[in-house]
């Protein structure tokens, strides 16, 4: 408001400036006039209007001589007609009475050079004179009446005595950062940014390399249309229009996943957050297309839960953890006996086997009575069992008891 202020007061001395020195220009005629009319010559003859008319013709040709000369400096020298554009600003710049007479020929009104928004991006030389160099960077909306008339820039721009400049449009990249507030689908509050990098939608095909951001020209429509579409939103920038887009967009696609879904990771060890910023920025992409504006990346921050809900989801996890571990020990100490179970099996069939070749070979023998003989065969091979430290290493305890006093009670009943 302050600037806007200063930039009245300014134009207002300006005005004044310019009023005085056209007062000044025309007085100084006249009195140049009046001087010549009662001049007389050599021989006593007065000039009368025939020396007002040479004495004018010499001011105002000695005036146009000089702003010749003055002009071929207002705009490059390499531009074409730039002399003849220099002139048409300094003209109507410093006698702004050729404006009015202008208008009454023209039957046309002559428009301010920009709306108060857009006076802040432009020169107060530019707001003068209605043309002026616009950098590479930057583009014009004009309007005529309240019509969306031409998209002009960069470089020199002339303004037609009707057109208004309504918006500065920046063709570089913009980036946004927007904290955004929603609700998973199970109801949780949860917070994050995304960030976001997009630009005036650009010529795919442009055969002037000199010019930085061939901008497509119809963007520049649509970018007047953001900035002057009225929504319950707010906002009073085209790139602010975007921002409200971004958070409406990032809401609705986080209600469609619970916190556990946020968290989570799919098969191939990708977060559900990569899910939802591809998503994401492939609807951003759509929705900025019919604006003519090209979406180039779009980042997510992690996710942010409030504290209540943090603490909760560790009290669950360490729940969970301390289950998990609870189980794994079970399940360990329940393998632990199946693989002695099946040691133990082992271990028993080969003393059997032992037992069974033992007395087959006794009974072959024909030299000893069978029951000795099964008798002897089942103490041998208990002993055998008991020297053998892998036999015995699979054995439980209470087995190894058991194989003790079952070969303390066949020594005491042997033959």
């Amino acid at each position: 408001m302050a600037r806007r202020r200063s930039r009245k007061r300014r134009q207002k001395k300006t005005t004044i400036k310019k009023g005085l020195g056209e007062a000044i220009f025309f007085g100084l005629a006249f009195i140049l006039a009046l001087v010549a009319f009662f001049l007389n010559d050599y021989y006593g003859i007065q000039f009368r209007f025939s020396g007002s008319y040479i004495w004018l013709a010499a001011y105002f040709f000695a005036f146009g001589g000089y702003l010749f000369y003055l002009v071929q400096f207002i705009l490059p020298l390499n531009w074409s007609q730039s002399w003849y554009q220099g002139l048409r600003l300094s003209l109507p710049y410093n006698f702004p009475i050729l404006n009015h007479i202008a208008s009454l020929f023209l039957s046309r009104t002559r428009a301010p050079a920009a709306t108060e928004d857009a006076q802040e991006s432009l020169s107060q030389g530019f707001l003068t004179h209605k043309a002026g160099v616009i950098p590479s960077h930057q583009a014009l909306a004009l309007i005529s009446g309240s019509q969306y008339s031409r998209s002009a820039g960069p470089g020199f721009v002339r303004l037609n005595p009707s057109e208004t400049v309504a918006q500065v449009v920046n063709l570089r990249r913009h980036m946004r950062r927007v904290n955004v507030k929603a609700m998973s689908s199970d109801g949780i509050p949860i917070e994050l940014a995304i960030t976001i990098i997009f630009q005036v939608k650009q010529e795919d095909l442009f055969e002037e390399p000199e010019v930085v951001y061939p901008y497509d020209t119809s963007a520049i429509f649509w970018v007047n249309y953001l900035e002057n579409f009225e929504t319950d939103q707010g906002g009073t920038t085209w790139s602010e229009r975007i921002e409200h887009e971004i958070e409406s967009l990032l809401v609705e696609e986080l209600s469609r996943y619970s916190l556990d879904q946020l968290f989570q990771q799919d098969q191939n060890s990708a977060p559900s957050l990569t899910r939802v910023r591809a998503r994401l920025q492939n609807k951003l992409t759509n929705a900025f297309l019919q604006y003519d504006i090209s979406l180039l990346q779009v980042f997510l921050s992690k996710v942010e839960l409030p504290d209540e809900i943090v603490e909760q989801r560790i009290s669950v996890w360490q729940a969970d953890r301390h289950k998990q571990v609870e189980q794994d020990a079970m399940k360990e100490v329940f393998i632990e006996e199946q693989r002695r179970d099946l040691a133990e099996t082992v271990v028993q069939v080969e003393i059997i086997q032992r037992i069974l070749d033992d007395i087959e070979a006794v009974r072959d023998s024909g030299g000893t009575d069978l029951a000795d003989a099964v008798l002897i065969s089942v103490a041998e091979a208990m002993k055998t069992a008991a020297a053998d430290e892998r036999v015995m290493s699979v054995l439980s305890e209470e087995t190894e008891v058991e194989l003790q006093q079952t070969i303390s009670t066949i020594k005491l009943i042997g033959p």
